[in-house]
């Protein structure tokens, strides 16, 4: 049984994509299920990046990763899930609208 803060977790990590805005990665079906993206709102998403980082915790004093990764975004992670450790640089037909 999936629990309601790990809904947003892709089941297979294949054709997975990574929001432009805050980095945070789901797969193509859910990306297009999802009129935006569950953790900041934007529509925009990435297929281009590097790594995964499980957040399972947003508790900023309790997670290493989540310090490492986000202080200095400015859009930091509301929801536990998947995240890209980085996007690569983007050319125009690698974004897509979902």
């Amino acid at each position: 049984m999936i629990t309601p803060e790990l809904k947003n977790v892709p089941d297979d990590v294949k054709r997975l994509r990574a929001c432009v805005n805050c980095r945070f990665v789901l797969d193509t079906e859910h990306w297009r299920q999802q009129a935006t993206c569950p953790n900041c709102g934007t529509n925009r998403a990435f297929t281009r990046f590097d790594g995964l980082v499980a957040l399972l915790t947003l508790n900023e004093n309790s997670s290493y990763i989540r310090r490492a990764l986000f202080t200095s975004q400015r859009n930091e992670p509301n929801i536990p899930g998947l995240y890209a450790i980085r996007l690569q640089e983007s050319r125009a037909d690698d974004e897509d609208e979902v």
